[in-house]
């Protein structure tokens, strides 16, 4: 009926029930297990903070490429572009401007979006702060 693997599936088959609480029981353990899995592959960077529509949202999850936000204000779909600029976490740029791409929103409201617009400077900022990680 279900399969665990990086995620459950369901196979569409008729559940009574017990099997309902199971199953989704099975699923929220597998959910969590996987967001703790995401959240170690990017333990380390120091917290940034940014201001999207007006708002201001600090996270631990970024790299390079992207970041995940965790309950943004407003409904979001994959695709769509937000447009934010870097408040703290990163040396002070010039242009601190940036455009990212909604990639996916969770059941929870976590958003994940790739930047598709940045400066050169806040790139070089951001790869510098990842990198003294190390």
């Amino acid at each position: 009926m279900a399969q665990i693997c990086d995620k459950v599936e369901f196979t569409g088959a008729i559940l009574k029930d017990g099997e309902k609480k199971l199953l989704g029981t099975i699923r929220r353990a597998v959910r969590s297990w996987s967001e703790k899995r995401e959240q170690a592959r990017h333990v380390g960077p120091p917290q940034i903070v940014m201001k999207i529509d007006g708002k201001c949202y600090s996270t631990h999850i970024w790299s390079i490429g992207g970041f995940r936000l965790v309950d943004f204000h407003r409904p979001l779909r994959s695709g769509d572009i937000i447009a934010g600029q870097f408040i703290s976490g990163i040396r002070k740029v010039k242009d601190r401007n940036f455009d990212a791409r909604v990639i996916r929103v969770n059941a929870s409201g976590q958003v994940g979006a790739q930047f598709v617009e940045l400066s050169h400077e806040a790139f070089i900022a951001l790869r510098d702060a990842f990198a003294d990680v190390k």
